[in-house]
């Protein structure tokens, strides 16, 4: 009999198994630095419906935080690329895309500033 292996690189037909890969996108990535008070950064925080400045610092430093436990616990953590046109929502990476054992399912977010977004995760 010849060996197979069935199993996939990721798991995306569970929000409760074994997390063995994730997507990321760090503040930095995202545009966060620099987008203070006053700052366009890319695309304003109160244009994208942000109640109040993100906090940069502190932000970078859970998102840092996130990526080692989950490195701990055996996940892959892969880091979405940087581009200009990633705004601030960028980070909530769970939003416009749609794993599957199979692949990625690129959404078509209803946000205009995410659309690029979905893009990259392709």
């Amino acid at each position: 009999m010849i060996p197979t292996t069935t199993e996939s690189r990721s798991n995306g037909h569970s929000m409760v198994g074994d997390l063995r890969r994730v997507l990321v996108c760090s503040p930095r990535t995202a545009g966060w630095e620099g987008c203070g008070v006053g700052a366009p950064g890319r695309g304003c925080w109160r244009d994208l419906g942000f109640l109040h400045a993100p906090d940069f610092e502190k932000a970078q430093a859970q998102h840092q935080e996130l990526c080692q436990e989950l490195e701990t616990l055996g996940a892959e953590v892969m880091d979405l690329p940087p581009s200009p046109e990633l705004s601030l929502d960028a980070v909530y990476t769970h939003d416009p895309s749609f794993a599957t054992d199979y692949g990625i399912i690129l959404m078509n977010p209803a946000k205009p500033n995410r659309v690029a977004e979905a893009r990259q995760h392709g």
